[in-house]
């Protein structure tokens, strides 16, 4: 297991704020994937193949992945994978299911030769859950069983902690609900398994990392007619079960998208909350009794929200998303850091660029090193009420190698 998922496009058509926001990051036209390099972070320009960037897995510092879709030439939705060999990013082919709408919405690596991916296809106007791996040398689609013979299925995260135990989340819909959806590979094929659904209006899954074989988290949210509220669900080694004493925050809806587990005692998740007009950034910590809220930075101007977190140590987790901001009229990348005591910002260039709107939606760091990876989309700057043209960039950033620790 070496990295989580991120962004998600199931999330957009549930969560009014983020389908709203995510529209206005457009990608620039081809050849507009440079950013300037600020003074923590810098950019590695990718192949522009993919469109909407949603994860990352990092395996090591010259093997990364980043998964998500594009458009072939007829303008459909087909899924995207580059990969990095530790000099550049290069465009790898990857099977689609049928004709219709194809994405990979999330990416867990065990080896350079042994990598899952997750998200839907697209059959007879209804989504299908999506399954494929890569050997080393070519991405397969693996069957993957769906909820019903009707209504959507989509997954949107993945973890795997060895070759013969995985774990995907999402949700299945029909007409009158939507359900949280989990599924399992055990080493020969993928079933599903039961999972709560305490929201009497709506149940959907984002996020899942596993602590150990018999203590997997996932996240995502819930709905009662009261707003949405934090979703978190827990498996022991017999089956799953809603946390209990989960925090909400604000005075509005809370939601996760994203969860990382350092140990059985150290598990954060992140997504965002609404208090009164302002959306804020949520950060929740597990210390193996409680769920706690942990405050995280936010942006000035009433709009922060965090797409996917990382966390390696307990003094060393990243998140990354976008805030809004109004001098600028659009939107920019947001990234911080957890030190063990606190979370504090930790801009990018993309953060004060005036001229590109950008959004980072999942972060990972590289096993046996002080990089850092992070994946997400920048363009030229567009109105909030204008046109839109889209091309194509995805941009990971790279921190330096981290002071060492000051003696006292």
């Amino acid at each position: 297991m070496m990295t989580r998922t991120g962004y998600f496009s199931v999330l957009a058509p549930v969560v009014g704020l983020l389908a709203a926001s995510l529209s206005l990051l457009v990608i620039g036209p081809p050849g507009a994937n440079g950013l300037v390099c600020g003074p923590s972070w810098s950019t590695v320009a990718s192949s522009e193949h993919i469109r909407k960037p949603s994860a990352i897995a990092t395996v090591a510092s010259n093997d990364i992945w980043v998964v998500g879709s594009t458009k072939d030439a007829a303008h459909a939705i087909r899924t995207g994978a580059e990969h990095w060999n530790g000099s550049s990013w290069s465009q790898i082919s990857v099977p689609d299911v049928g004709t219709g709408a194809n994405q990979l919405n999330g990416v867990d690596a065990l080896a350079s030769n042994n990598l899952w991916a997750v998200g839907y296809s697209t059959s007879s106007r209804s989504q299908k859950t999506l399954i494929e791996r890569w050997n080393g040398t070519q991405w397969r689609v693996v069957t993957s069983p769906n909820a019903g013979t009707s209504g959507d299925n989509a997954l949107t995260s993945i973890d795997a902690l060895s070759s013969t135990s995985a774990w995907a989340v999402g949700s299945s819909r029909t007409a009158n609900s939507r359900k949280s959806l989990i599924q399992r590979w055990n080493g020969t094929s993928w079933t599903i398994v039961s999972s709560p659904n305490p929201g009497t209006f709506g149940n959907s899954l984002l996020g899942v990392a596993a602590a150990g074989p018999n203590n997997i988290w996932a996240v995502g949210w819930k709905n009662s007619g009261n707003g949405l509220q934090s979703l978190l669900l827990h498996y022991n080694g017999t089956g799953w079960t809603e946390g209990a004493g989960v925090p909400r925050v604000g005075t509005g809806d809370n939601v996760l998208t994203g969860i990382s587990a350092v140990s059985n005692d150290d598990v954060w998740a992140t997504g965002y909350y609404v208090d009164g007009t302002k959306f804020k950034t949520l950060t929740l910590h597990y210390d193996g009794t409680t769920w706690s809220h942990v405050p995280s930075a936010n942006g000035a101007d009433g709009t922060s929200i965090l797409m996917g977190i990382d966390a390696s140590s307990p003094t060393n987790a990243w998140a990354v998303g976008f805030e809004d901001r109004t001098a600028q009229d659009h939107y920019v990348a947001s990234t911080q850091r957890w030190n063990g005591s606190s979370w504090a910002a930790f801009p990018s260039a993309s953060s004060s660029d005036g001229t590109q709107e950008s959004a980072m939606f999942d972060v990972g760091k590289a096993p046996g090193t002080s990089q850092v990876w992070a994946a997400g989309r920048a363009g030229l700057r567009l109105t909030l009420g204008g046109g839109r043209h889209q091309g194509l960039a995805v941009h990971l950033l790279q921190p330096p190698e981290p002071e060492p620790p000051q003696a006292v």
